[in-house]
């Protein structure tokens, strides 16, 4: 090319990447120089107190924003810890005033931490109150409310309204939790590390002055707001356990009266208070969460799938990032993570985000957090649930960043050891030396995009959050009026982020300003429910949210395409429920009571009957209670990846008498013997003897099945043997064959073979076609040795009820054909003759035929490559009626820190190590490029300490090492298992020969799925699925 040629080619590269410009994000940062804001919440990391006085020393301060002077636009109030607070009025455009020491508001105590505002006087005009902590270290300050005078002027009057409180104050909450009108508080307070703070649950029904949460009601006296407290008769825990960072207050059951959510940090568990509408609250958190975070942080409530129920998110400290990940402390042990259930009575706790989904009318809730993939975002403070971008889904922001980690194992590694080497006496004057130690923690805050409710996609970047920063008080508002949201963030040690918001999309919005009655004029507790063209949105005003912030009281709600609402309803806090009927244009709209159509009924009509296909039944008359050993797996194969000890109990259904209804078999834990319950003719359920199955309780009784084994015409049972607990060829894995008389009354067969290995399952069909029924017996894996698969067997009937093993069950391969962990025998092509249907841990289902008295793995059916998982159960039935039935399996399911693919499948690597005496297993996932090992340097080295402690001296060196960085060429020597799927899914069959993957609806991805039912629930005629499962293990 000549040298002519090649200028005028790199000018024209030069014009086009000249022309490049970034794309438009969501927000952008306003300087302060533009807006006016130049607070500061500046801390000194080395000062006395610090880090080690005070565990609180950087959880930053709130900000609140409102419209203190009801000229439409809200203003802002920064809480600095140490300094002075801050108070910017909002003059339009982004110009902000600073008004404090004019308006009175700057605050007195030398460590402030909470911020909200409401209307205490019911003047029409938001006063604020700024919460501290006192009289504790250095520490003076008092709770303090600043009325507003309406001329831009504070005085401070909290002793008068009895709200002057003192202790270890985070925030305060008000709303009207007895409906009478006025506006009663919840203050969430924090503990400190004591002995008094580390003792078991029973501790929370002791109350603490300082550390405990309050319940004030407002009892009015000469018509000013008069605030008593009534903690102890409301049912509200005040206790020392309770690390209280946030509280959140929403209607979550529908039934008028505001609830009330808890965070609690540490072993604490999160407190759920149903309002009972008589003034006392129910504690319900393990009857509605099934878990909870771990260190709950800020919270916000909001309805997240337009279902019309509001779900919550708490947030927590996981990181995303994988080398901060393993540098880090995260879950307890599992021994002391079972120790605080089983002996102190605490309620499962997961270091992560919870995302909890409200599908049980406020008494049951999901957490998706790891499906909809907001589980990880480092060191968390403030979620915020908002439609920012206006497309009629509530998006996800959270601040995040720490000024320095105290959680960062190779420090806690180096305070240990300094401790080691001074007297007790001298150790804080080595304070400056061991916080340059600790690591620094700003990292950019998180936004999340809401696809459709359910599943959230990362949009940091994109949404202008990529700078690392230590955010951690946040709100939002529409602070210039143009009908999106702003974002407000208190930083630590830099400025505070003002995010304006540019509304890239073009979508609309309507946004409500509420008029109450006098005591409540701002309406707070209001719940609106607004209708467009192409859907139905739901939201509920609160005041505070997020972490020690409250955002603005005008009700946001994103309306996509739609310009015109057609109807807005408005529940009222304590009724009426009002109908303003449209069309409204999209925009701001103020609504006063009194002035929509009264409706009949008091509340909101909620989607409850679409929820509750089945009632339960009471009294249910079966008193069956499983009891799960407290055996644990880890303790002796601490790398496998899931307990293998608690997959029981058993279940069976026939009719055992032949009087027409059907009974009931339910085996039983290991130590536990299983019970038959037989059935009368008005539906309810009769236990019988249970002499024949107890002497037989040692194992864990993981499957049954009813079937006909001596051709008599009535059914006997079959019972499966498995659990982690023994080893191979221990008597209690021996299965058994009970034979009915014909009139329920079952005997042993001592004549069967003995299989004493760990089993999974059982599939009868006459295989051989001779007329008796033959069984399949899954071996789900081999004591000491997960990954390397146990025999599964082949058991002929003779047609008398004895049954014989071959020397060989399978053709052309072992017998060891996988772990399995359930089968299904039927015939799949409707050549009439039957298939084996076999699914199992890190393996693709598989289809056997019985040819020359082997089981024979078919050739004859496509479409199941590249479906390995991990596989739980299998159901075979005709779903499209057309004669030839599909495959119903049920996998691990999408909500779980796995992530499988067909491009990157999940690995295990598995077999004998060079440095360890036993079977070890490696768990990789791909994660930033590289696989890595799933657990941390702690549990490997506890396993391979000769490996790992040698080769990484500190968790520093080992975080972000890729899987074959740490076990180097050692790993080409073990065995390697992939999973490739890990959704449930349906396998159309398609003729009897090929098979298509259709992954089953989203909700049945969030948990494990062990078993499905097939049945006609709308009686259309065709079969509908019920999938039963989770699983904690």
């Amino acid at each position: 090319m000549k040298i002519r040629q090649l200028i005028y080619l790199g000018f024209l590269l030069h014009c086009f990447g000249c022309q490049t410009k970034p794309a438009p994000t969501l927000f952008r940062l306003r300087e302060a120089s533009y807006t006016g804001i130049d607070f500061v919440n500046a801390i000194d990391p080395y000062s006395k107190p610090n880090i080690f006085d005070y565990l609180y020393y950087y959880n930053g301060g709130g900000v609140a924003a409102g419209d203190i002077n009801n000229d439409g636009l809200d203003d802002l109030y920064f809480v600095s810890n140490q300094g002075p607070n801050k108070l910017y009025l909002n003059k339009g455009g982004f110009v902000f005033e600073d008004i404090t020491e004019a308006a009175g508001v700057t605050g007195s105590g030398n460590w402030n931490t909470g911020i909200t505002m409401a209307d205490l006087n019911n003047d029409g005009l938001l006063d604020i109150y700024l919460s501290a902590v006192g009289n504790y270290l250095n520490f003076e300050g008092r709770n303090q409310l600043f009325i507003n005078q309406g001329n831009n002027q504070f005085t401070e009057q909290a002793k008068s309204y009895g709200l002057d409180i003192e202790g270890f104050n985070t925030q305060a909450v008000f709303f009207d939790y007895d409906l009478d009108g006025d506006l009663d508080c919840f203050i969430v307070n924090h503990s400190i590390h004591s002995v008094a703070s580390m003792q078991d649950s029973s501790m929370r029904y002791r109350t603490d002055a300082a550390s405990g949460d309050k319940l004030l009601r407002n009892d009015r006296q000469n018509g000013k707001s008069s605030f008593i407290d009534v903690t102890a008769q409301s049912g509200i825990f005040s206790s020392t356990l309770g690390y209280g960072l946030n509280a959140i207050t929403a209607d979550f059951n529908r039934d008028g009266w505001p609830d009330i959510y808890v965070s609690n940090d540490f072993h604490e568990e999160d407190y759920y208070y149903l309002n009972l509408g008589n003034g006392k609250f129910r504690e319900s958190n393990k009857a509605a969460f099934t878990h909870e975070s771990r260190f709950s942080m800020g919270s916000d409530a909001a309805d997240l799938n337009n279902d019309g129920w509001t779900d919550l998110f708490t947030a927590d400290m996981l990181p995303g990032e994988e080398k901060i990940l393993k540098e880090s402390l995260a879950d307890d042990p599992l021994s002391i993570y079972e120790h605080k259930q089983r002996q102190w009575g605490y309620h499962p706790q997961f270091s992560r985000n919870a995302l909890q989904l409200n599908i049980g009318e406020g008494n049951l809730f999901a957490d998706i957090g790891l499906y909809a993939g907001v589980a990880a975002t480092d060191w968390s403070w403030s979620p915020l649930l908002a439609d920012f971008n206006n497309d009629g889904w509530r998006d996800l922001f959270v601040s995040n960043g720490i000024v320095k980690r105290p959680n960062n194992i190779d420090f806690l590694k180096y305070a240990a050891h300094q401790a080691s080497l001074h007297k007790p006496e001298e150790m804080r004057q080595h304070d400056r030396d061991k916080l340059e130690k600790m690591p620094t923690g700003a990292v950019p805050n998180a936004f999340f995009k809401n696809i459709n409710g359910y599943r959230f996609a990362a949009a940091a970047k994109e949404a202008g959050f990529s700078a690392a920063t230590i955010s951690t008080g946040a709100c939002y508002a529409d602070l210039d009026g143009d009908g999106d949201l702003d974002i407000i963030v208190n930083n630590t040690n830099e400025p505070a982020g003002i995010y304006e918001n540019l509304q890239v999309t073009g979508n609309n919005s309507l946004q409500l300003r509420l008029i109450g009655d006098s005591l409540n004029p701002f309406a707070f507790g209001a719940a609106v429910e607004v209708s467009t063209q192409h859907q139905k949105l739901y939201g509920e005003l609160t005041g505070s949210r997020g972490f020690q912030s409250a955002s603005t009281i005008q009700l946001h709600f994103g309306l996509g395409k739609d310009s015109l609402t057609e109807q807005i309803i408005v529940q009222w806090p304590g009724g009426p429920t009002e109908t303003f009927t449209g069309p409204f244009k999209n925009g701001q709209r103020t609504i006063r009571k009194g002035t929509g159509k009264t409706n009949t009924e008091k509340l909101l009509a909620a989607d409850s009957n679409k929820r509750r296909l089945f009632t339960e039944k009471k009294p249910a008359s079966i008193d069956f209670n499983h009891r799960e050993d407290e055996f644990s797996d880890f303790n002796n194969q601490e790398l496998i990846p899931q307990k293998l000890s608690t997959e029981g109990p058993a279940m069976a259904v026939g009719d055992i008498n032949s009087d027409g209804l059907e009974d009931i078999y339910l085996g039983g834990a290991k130590g536990q013997a299983g019970c038959m319950y037989r059935q009368l003719p008005d539906g309810s359920f009769l236990p019988l003897t249970k002499q024949s199955f107890e002497p037989y309780a040692a194992a864990e009784e993981v499957d049954a099945v009813f079937f006909d084994a001596d051709n008599d015409k009535d059914l006997d049972l079959y019972t499966v043997t498995g659990g982690n607990e023994f080893f191979e060829g221990a008597i209690p894995l021996r299965d058994r064959l009970y034979l009915n008389d014909g009139k329920g009354n079952f005997e042993i067969n001592p004549a069967l073979p003995g299989l004493a290995i760990n089993k999974s399952c059982v599939a009868a069909g006459d295989l051989d076609r001779d007329g008796d029924i033959d069984l399949f017996i899954g071996g789900r894996a081999i004591t000491g040795r997960y990954g390397q698969a146990p025999p599964s067997y082949l058991l002929i009937n003779d047609g008398k009820g004895n049954f014989l093993q071959p020397q060989r069950s399978f053709a052309g391969v072992s017998d060891s054909i996988g772990m399995v962990t359930d089968a299904v025998i039927a015939d799949l092509d409707k050549d009439g003759q039957l298939e084996l249907v076999v699914v199992g841990d890190w393996m693709e289902p598989g289809i056997f035929e019985f040819n020359n008295n082997l089981l024979e793995k078919s050739t004859r059916f496509g479409g199941l490559e590249n479906t390995a998982g991990y596989w739980k159960t299998i159901v075979v039935q005709d779903m499209n009626e057309d004669g030839f039935p599909e495959l119903i399996a049920g996998n691990l399911g999408t909500n779980t820190k796995l992530k499988a693919s067909a491009q990157f499948p999940l690995k295990l690597y598995h077999g004998p190590l060079a440095h360890a005496q036993s079977y070890e297993q490696v768990l990789a996932v791909y994660k930033e490029g590289r696989y890595r090992s799933f657990l941390g340097k702690e549990e490997l080295e506890r396993r391979l300490p000769a490996l790992i402690r040698k080769k990484y001296a500190d968790y520093s060196s080992f975080a972000g090492q890729s899987v074959e960085q740490v076990f180097g060429e050692q790993l080409t020597k073990l065995k390697k298992l992939e999973i490739h799927e890990l959704s449930s899914c349906i396998f159309m069959n398609q003729s009897g020969r090929q098979f298509k993957k259709i992954v089953l609806p989203e909700e049945v991805q969030w948990s494990t799925v062990f078993s499905f039912g097939v049945v006609d629930l709308d009686k259309d005629g065709r079969p509908d699925l019920i999938a039963g499962g989770n699983f904690s293990g």
